[in-house]
């Protein structure tokens, strides 16, 4: 699966693990810096190239 370049992209992702969460310990955990990535209010702050880099 090539690396989201969209805030779309990063959801399809997240929709994708969401499938396997329960077999991932602390999915929560792992996923937040995804979610926020999916917020429209902090994708619009902030350019999505700089975002990335934390994921």
């Amino acid at each position: 699966m090539p690396f989201p370049e969209t805030v779309k992209g990063v959801r399809k992702f997240v929709e994708c693990l969401v499938y396997y969460h329960r077999f991932i310990d602390n999915f929560a955990t792992l996923a937040a810096s995804l979610y926020e990535l999916t917020d429209a209010q902090l994708a619009k702050k902030s350019e999505f190239g700089e975002r990335k880099e934390v994921v």
